[in-house]
């Protein structure tokens, strides 16, 4: 492309300067206010060719990402799920340009900007692997995008809006300059724009996404304190192992007792269709077991409780029928509580 196929008109929003195209058959163009300059136009910075990533691409990175920095250990989203802010850096494991960390001059374009060369971090993680070259090698960063990549559940690519994707990519320069992208796919004449994306300002989701956003966060911290309330060790884990035709203190069971004296109001309810049904069949299984203790049970007085041992000589039958009949009632409440774990682990990411 010459820069006699580019007409624009420059207006000035806030901040920014932007272009619009008028009555010209470029595809892609991005205009930019750059320190020290007025307005700098360049058509094939941003989007056009294969300078950077396409669209597509970085939706399907986006699909296996899970929402998070790709980075061992960090959980920091790329996309805000509250606000709908676009934080997420996409990196380039062999640079884009020469100079870059890790470049290799024998890449094409396609190969540079296509999926297997680039990860998406977090600001603070893109930086840190930039700048420490010998220790962020290529088969380094390779082998943390294939685990990364491995760990997540699959999102279909079109879950990422493509404002939200233009503005990963145009995210790229952010660190040089406030950029305003205006975008037009297939024009052949007049004055239009598909969508335009200020850097620094942040991409608002529409209101549906925004919130369901809101109700995972609700759940999540729903779902943290029940892990506190009742996790895999202590009650359960006696429940899970304890003969029934022992003896056993009572405070062994103070952690479900917690559970069903708290847990059966509304405030206690999940948004969550899938992890509310496995709330409720825990509630419900832990309340048989509770009623069927207290029916079966002695308390001596002492904080001690069992099934008399003195029905097993009077009515041997019946007294190992309780026994078998409490242990299902327990395998029951371990296996609803190990359903409610995986299920709410599996759907708010916790």
């Amino acid at each position: 492309m010459t820069s006699a196929n580019f007409c624009c008109r420059v207006s000035r929003t806030g901040e920014n300067f932007v272009v619009r195209r008028v009555g010209c058959d470029v595809r892609r163009y991005t205009s930019r206010r750059a320190v020290g300059e007025k307005v700098a136009t360049n058509p094939d910075a941003v989007m056009g060719g294969l300078r950077q990533p396409s669209l597509p691409t970085v939706k399907r990175l986006y699909a296996v990402s899970g929402n998070q920095c790709a980075f061992p250990g960090c959980r920091l989203p790329l996309v805000d799920p509250t606000s709908g802010t676009v934080t997420g850096r996409i990196c380039h494991i062999k640079a884009r340009s020469p100079g870059g960390p890790r470049y290799d001059p024998a890449q094409s374009d396609g190969e540079r900007h296509g999926f297997a060369n680039l990860i998406i971090l977090c600001p603070i993680h893109h930086d840190v692997i930039d700048a420490d070259e010998a220790s962020y090698t290529v088969e380094r960063l390779t082998e943390i995008k294939a685990g990364h990549e491995a760990s997540n559940v699959v999102d279909p690519p079109s879950r990422m809006p493509d404002g939200a994707a233009a503005e990963m990519v145009a995210n790229i320069d952010a660190g040089r300059a406030r950029v305003a992208v205006v975008m037009s796919d297939e024009q052949t004449g007049g004055q239009t724009a598909q969508y335009i994306i200020n850097l620094g300002h942040p991409w608002q989701p529409d209101p549906a996404a925004r919130q369901a956003g809101q109700r995972a966060e609700v759940d999540r911290r729903l779902f943290e304190a029940f892990l506190n309330v009742l996790p895999s060790t202590g009650s359960i884990r006696f429940v899970k192992e304890h003969h029934m035709g022992g003896a056993f203190r009572n405070e062994r069971l103070d952690q479900v007792d917690e559970f069903y004296e708290t847990w059966g109001d509304p405030e206690h309810e999940f948004l969550d269709v899938e992890i509310e049904v496995a709330r409720r069949n825990l509630y419900q299984a832990v309340a048989a077991y509770r009623e069927a203790i207290a029916l079966h049970c002695h308390h001596d007085g002492w904080g001690v409780l069992c099934v008399p041992s003195d029905r097993e000589l009077d009515h041997p039958d019946r007294y190992h029928a309780t026994i078998e009949g409490l242990h299902g009632l327990a395998r029951a409440v371990v296996a609803a509580h190990a359903d409610l774990v995986r299920t709410g682990r599996r759907k708010l990411g916790v």
